[in-house]
């Protein structure tokens, strides 16, 4: 195992299905989906805490494993919180000595 890959942490991503409600319609429901691992490189914790309490909507970054192939608008859950993937950033540089995935995420408050 690398240096690097101490940092990865697992995370799931939630898939979206449709249950019956009981009453001849249907309501989303959550179910955990595949096990990724990532690492935050984003905001400082005091940055985080200044962002809310200023009320501003901000991002985290996270690094996965090259080929983990996030979507915009997944949803990962690590921690016990949910995190919405909100883009993807430029792939590593190709004189970089390990190769990996970066994404823009915002934390929720829940799932949707």
């Amino acid at each position: 195992m690398s240096l690097y890959e101490t940092f990865y942490a697992p995370a799931v991503v939630m898939n979206k299905t449709k249950v019956p409600d009981g009453v001849g319609g249907y309501v989303n429901a959550w179910k955990d989906g595949a096990e990724i691992k990532i690492a935050f490189s984003g905001l400082t914790p005091t940055e985080r805490i200044a962002a809310q309490q200023a009320d501003v909507t901000y991002t985290d970054t996270i690094v996965t494993p090259i080929n983990t192939n996030l979507d915009e608008q997944d949803i990962i859950k690590a921690d016990g919180s949910y995190y919405l993937v909100v883009s993807k950033l430029p792939k590593t540089p190709t004189v970089s000595t390990f190769q990996f995935e970066r994404y823009n995420v915002r934390r929720l408050a829940a799932l949707p």
